[in-house]
């Protein structure tokens, strides 16, 4: 463990819950140790944490999938709007205690009941790369149209929108928000943020032919 972790507080955790899902230590007389002589410990931390992801139960690994497209930071109300567009039975099932199971796994924590936070952001990372990239367009597609929807005309969430519609590389879409965001980061002084929008415009208008009209 410590050879793997370096000492990381956060890749020790990882290892250990990693050793103790596939029952490779056991806990005797006070102590853990190993069950059996030696042990195959996954090569960097990411692999341990994809061979973590990889055992649990595919609905709970759907989820936490589905999650990650959100960012690092998760609302739970985008969540299940996703969720809903994406795998529908699984709405309809008990989401609070499968949800609760995930945060048993120790791959998040809930935040006043309105959010989930992944513990770290490589574990987020980790689990948003593992998908292919043809399935992380469609949920960044889900994650525009839901925040859409649900914050209907909350300026703030405008580039947000745009860009998981850029991900999703729906790109008219992505521009129309893009402007919204720009012109609202500029209405607000948040001029770094203004100009990083404006940027996002000048590389679409140098790709695509069919965007200029829409500016």
């Amino acid at each position: 463990i410590q050879k793997k972790s370096e000492f990381n507080p956060f890749y020790i955790e990882q290892i250990v819950q990693y050793l103790k899902e596939n029952r490779l230590i056991r806990f005797q007389n006070g102590y853990y140790s190993l069950a059996k002589d030696s042990v195959d410990i996954p090569g960097s931390i990411s692999d341990v944490i994809i061979a973590r992801i990889d055992r649990l139960e595919n609905n709970l690994k759907n989820i936490v999938q589905v999650a990650s497209v959100c960012g690092r930071e998760v609302e739970i109300k985008v969540l299940l709007a996703m969720l809903e567009l994406y795998s529908p039975t699984q709405v309809a099932e008990k989401i609070g205690p499968m949800l609760e199971k995930i945060e048993n796994e120790q791959l998040w924590n809930n935040f006043a009941e309105i959010k989930y936070i992944f513990k770290h952001a490589l574990l987020h990372e980790a689990v948003y790369e593992m998908q292919l990239k043809a399935r992380l367009r469609e949920l960044h597609s889900f994650a525009a149209r839901s925040i859409k929807l649900i914050y209907l005309g909350k300026e703030e969430k405008y580039y947000e929108t745009a860009w998981h519609f850029d991900k999703a590389e729906m790109n008219a879409e992505a521009v129309i928000y893009y402007k919204k965001a720009g012109e609202w980061f500029k209405k607000n002084y948040e001029n770094n943020k203004a100009v990083e929008c404006y940027d996002k415009l000048i590389s679409f208008l140098k790709r695509e032919t069919d965007i200029p009209e829409l500016i």
